[in-house]
């Protein structure tokens, strides 16, 4: 689990969305001339509270299991934001057709069962997962068949061809 989290640490890191912490935003050349005009002249509270809130991001910044924490925490809250506004949440997974009509009736859809089957095989092992990642997997998961399906078809129609 903690090199998980050290690899998430590093992505968080990489990632353009996520906080930059405030003494890397600020310009060494901005950040002389804040202090010296604004905060050291007119109100040394405050520059008192932006020291110690420089030293506060750099002390979490250089520890990664507690910035990869505290990167979580806040990724976790904007989830939580997304998942009460989602359709999986309100509606449920829909999985697809249980039978498909064929002419002589009704037969057993196959990709349907496939599908759950690997759903359920994935959540015995990965029991973390949540709704809205069984969605997503269950998209992929059509999106594989469909490009099955596309290339078998391009497949007959070159033998068909040649």
């Amino acid at each position: 689990m903690a090199s998980r989290c050290s690899v998430n640490s590093q992505i968080r890191r990489e990632s353009h969305q996520t906080h930059t912490p405030l003494f890397q935003q600020i310009s060494d050349s901005d950040r002389r001339q804040f202090v010296g005009n604004e905060l050291s002249s007119r109100n040394p509270i405050a520059r008192f509270v932006f020291r110690v809130r420089i030293a506060l991001e750099i002390w979490i910044y250089r520890r990664p299991r507690l910035y990869g924490f505290l990167c979580e925490t806040r990724s976790y809250l904007h989830r939580i934001r997304a998942v009460l506004g989602s359709r999986v949440y309100s509606e449920g997974l829909a999985g697809g057709l249980l039978f498909r009509q064929c002419e002589g009736g009704f037969s057993l859809n196959h990709q349907t069962l496939g599908c759950i089957e690997d759903m359920q095989r994935i959540a015995n092992g990965r029991p973390e997962l949540s709704l809205s990642d069984f969605d997503l997997l269950m998209q992929g998961w059509n999106l594989g068949v469909e490009w099955v399906q596309q290339k078998s078809r391009m497949d007959n129609e070159r033998q068909s061809e040649g």
